[in-house]
């Protein structure tokens, strides 16, 4: 549109719309044009703005859903090797802690008794030198690994179990050159060892599950008489079971 045409058609709007003679008040034509020209420029300025700003807030929104994403994303990996760690240090913990609980039982009944047979004695040495072998090669570089990766309390707990079954299990001890002896020297000295590792490694396993978001669980079996039957009020077959063994 030519500047001709543009100033005819503020005219023709000037004087049909508004019945203002547009020869009488030059000015106000011309005031007129200047605020219809202003009004597109602001408006198109106007939409220009909100383009600018609505791609900006989609693009922050995108970048914080990404980064949600990823947050999320990295939280469930955390969980999870966090979970495989747990379960290996644990599982390594049990099993050791019943070979200990096997060792023990070699042992004699009080502190000064003979052995129960002649060899006892040998075979705890050469089983023991074992045992602390794979307590050196195996818990210790995993206990490493859970001090890395777990919260302080769960950490603590995962060192106290390792030692506990350490000070449990008969092992040897060298007084001289050619003296040596077992300790604990009898099953009644190991006994509340074994009872105090146990308790260590059932406080770290509840401090795991609550750490990954899992409720602590109890061993009901030590002050149930009816356990690992279910109640009899339950028709299941555990319950069956017990109630075939009372026959």
């Amino acid at each position: 549109m030519t500047q001709a045409s543009s100033a005819s058609l503020f005219r023709r709007i000037w004087v049909a719309d508004y019945g203002i003679d547009a020869d009488r008040y030059p000015r106000g034509l011309r005031c007129f044009r200047m605020l219809a020209l202003s009004t597109t420029v602001w408006t198109w300025l106007l939409g220009l703005i909100a383009l600018v700003v609505g791609a900006v807030l989609g693009h922050l929104s995108g970048l914080a859903a990404d980064s949600r994403r990823l947050s999320a994303d990295d939280a469930r990996r955390w969980v999870h090797d966090r979970r495989q760690l747990y379960a290996r240090y644990l599982g390594l913990i049990e099993s050791l802690h019943r070979q200990a609980d096997s060792l023990a039982c070699f042992l004699p009944d009080l502190p000064g008794a003979p052995w129960r047979e002649p060899d006892d004695e040998a075979f705890l040495f050469e089983e023991s030198f074992e045992w602390i072998a794979r307590w050196d090669d195996d818990v210790q570089p995993l206990l490493g690994e859970v001090e890395l990766m777990a919260s302080q309390p769960v950490a603590d707990l995962a060192a106290r179990a390792a030692h506990g079954i350490l000070a449990a299990v008969p092992q040897c001890q060298y007084l001289a050159l050619d003296e040596r002896r077992i300790v604990p020297e009898s099953f009644e000295n190991a006994w509340p060892l074994l009872k105090g590792s146990r308790a260590l490694i059932d406080a770290l396993r509840n401090a795991m599950r609550e750490e990954l978001g899992i409720g602590p669980i109890t061993n009901t079996a030590p002050g149930d008489p009816d356990w690992p039957w279910l109640p009899t009020d339950n028709p299941s077959q555990g319950s069956s079971v017990r109630h075939a063994s009372e026959l």
